[in-house]
């Protein structure tokens, strides 16, 4: 199960500003640029036909797609095959990555597509309890829980913002490319996420 990345989702719990176009994140700045740079390096690389490449953004990426499909409602086994036509896509298509948008949100965009494919053929839309198994909550501890219930109160495409922002860490332009709104839009979307989150916090405080 893709359970809450408690490193980044916790952002959104914390009453952090925003520093430019990016939101701050467990490895803001530098860290997040040499990270897309490697990203889209392992895409040149698989568009030139290597596994070793693939196989490498996969491990880098994969879990993040897994988790934002997962909070679009996405449950195994559909989750998995999700991934597998994603990372199919992927490889088929990497030479057609060429910006500006982050490659994880283009990789990301790859797999709403996927999904809305799925939706689009079966009538029957997966509806999943965004809270985490007792599992996870025992392995990842308080804070993982006091994500997941956050997450459990906003609504399906709050819970989908929530993830591109804070737990794929991406910055508002590429999300307002992937959801396809105005980057105004998604600035106060997660305005109004924080000041939501903020009165939660204050009606459920220990």
């Amino acid at each position: 199960m893709f359970s809450p990345d408690v490193n980044r989702a916790g952002c959104f719990l914390d009453n952090r500003e925003e520093r430019g176009d990016r939101v701050p994140s467990a490895d803001p700045g530098a860290g997040a640029d040499r990270s897309r740079d490697s990203t889209a390096r392992r895409l040149r690389e698989v568009a030139a036909g290597s596994h070793e490449a693939f196989e490498a953004l996969y491990r880098e990426t994969a879990p993040s797609v897994g988790r934002y499909l997962a909070s679009l409602g996405a449950t195994h086994p559909l989750l998995s095959d999700l991934l597998q036509d994603t990372y199919l896509a992927v490889w088929r298509d990497a030479g057609r990555y060429v910006g500006p948008a982050a490659p994880l949100a283009w990789i990301l965009g790859i797999a709403r597509h996927k999904l809305g494919d799925y939706w689009r053929t079966n009538r029957e839309i997966p509806v999943k309890d965004p809270r985490p198994e007792t599992a996870d909550v025992a392995q990842t501890g308080y804070e993982a829980a006091r994500v997941a219930e956050v997450l459990a109160a906003l609504s399906p495409a709050d819970r989908e913002l929530v993830q591109l922002v804070f737990g794929a860490d991406l910055g508002y332009r590429d999300v307002a490319r992937l959801l396809d709104v105005p980057v105004g839009t998604v600035k106060s979307r997660v305005f109004r996420l924080r000041k939501m989150v903020r009165e939660w916090e204050g009606t459920h405080a220990d």
